[in-house]
């Protein structure tokens, strides 16, 4: 399983994720 909590990203000045979460099973 690989899973990411409140993941936020910024390029530069532009912020492209804001609190991303996602799970992803084994499989999947």
């Amino acid at each position: 399983m690989i899973s990411m909590d409140n993941v936020s990203k910024w390029y530069g000045q532009f912020q492209v994720l804001t609190d991303c979460t996602t799970k992803v099973e084994k499989g999947e």
